[in-house]
């Protein structure tokens, strides 16, 4: 008691005021809610939020459970990018496709040595080329445009005399590019940007490329999640964009195309046909679409499938280089 005499007036009733609140949060049961009563439950534990499928989820005997094949062009980046850093397009083409590969839900082809310019007059072209190489649905590039450094004293470029100092920080802008095959249309693309701290510079002045293990520094960790951000928000971008393969033979009623169980299809799955045409417009070629007979697949390999025509109807005859879709 005589200790605490000694203590000044104001910190007496601080110490007081804290023994009551340990007090308090030592008691049994002190802070339990009455019995019976409701207890908030984390959203992240909602047993609805859990089991509420995607709209397209890719489930069995449905039509969102056929895959499509998406060809993976090199990613490109702005010319005098990241000198310290080369080889990094390639090996981010290449860890993009191991994301891709991850999820499982398509065929990937791969055609890391075409780069193009998204934006190109010719990049069209060159899309609808790969598209027919690779008997692909899809072609999907990215592009890093700043991966400029950042000094305590300001924005200067790289050099090899450069001085490594805690502090830097270095850009990360990028854009991802989805586009149709088919048309060479530009379905979506989407910018990405983020600063990164740390460990950010690669070796200057070296002709050394960076390699995998490069992943696991601060700056390659933040290109790998970017990598895997682009890979997912493919998926979103094409769940419920119905499946599409090219018509390779017709042989009367009996119809031959370019995809087999390695894409999902089994015997007895229906698919529609869509005769194609191209016409001169204003701008170029235009492909034009009309819907077709309905067809029924009847034996399925590794990669074709033969499938017999339903019924015959109005609707034009097959043709070669049709495309048959899953509605």
């Amino acid at each position: 008691m005589a200790a605490i005499m000694k203590i000044p007036g104001f910190r007496f009733w601080l110490v007081i005021i804290l023994l009551n609140l340990l007090s308090a949060c030592t008691t049994p049961g002190g802070s339990a809610p009455p019995e019976g009563s409701a207890q908030a439950t984390p959203l992240t534990d909602d047993p609805q939020a859990e089991t509420t499928p995607h709209p397209c989820d890719p489930q069995p005997g449905t039509p969102f459970y056929f895959r499509k094949v998406v060809a993976i062009a090199g990613i490109t980046q702005e010319p005098d990018l990241a000198r310290d850093l080369p080889g990094l397009a390639e090996l981010s083409t290449s860890r993009l496709r191991h994301h891709m590969d991850r999820l499982d839900r398509f065929v990937l082809a791969s055609a890391n040595n075409v780069r193009f310019d998204p934006y190109d007059s010719q990049t069209a072209a060159t899309v609808r080329q790969l598209g027919e190489r690779h008997s692909a649905q899809f072609v999907a590039t990215a592009r890093f445009h700043d991966l400029s450094l950042h000094y305590p004293w300001g924005r200067i470029p790289l050099t090899e005399r450069t001085i490594f100092t805690p502090k830097i920080h270095r850009d990360l802008i990028a854009s991802l590019y989805l586009f149709d095959a088919q048309t060479g249309t530009l379905l979506q693309n989407m910018d990405y940007q983020e600063l990164v701290e740390g460990k950010v510079i690669g070796f200057p002045g070296n002709s050394i490329n960076v390699q995998t293990s490069w992943f696991s520094t601060p700056y390659g960790s933040a290109v790998d999640a970017l990598l895997g951000t682009m890979s997912h928000q493919l998926e979103e971008w094409l769940a419920c964009i119905p499946f599409a393969t090219r018509v390779r033979v017709v042989d009367g009623m009996d119809i031959h195309i370019e995809a087999g169980h390695l894409r999902g299809l089994r015997p007895g799955d229906e698919l529609r046909l869509y005769n194609i045409s191209q016409i001169t417009g204003p701008r170029g070629p235009v492909v034009s679409e009309t819907p077709g007979q309905w067809i029924k697949i009847q034996a399925v390999y590794p990669e074709r499938s033969i499938a017999r025509i339903k019924a015959e109807g109005e609707y034009p005859h097959a043709r070669l280089g049709d495309y048959v879709r899953a509605w």
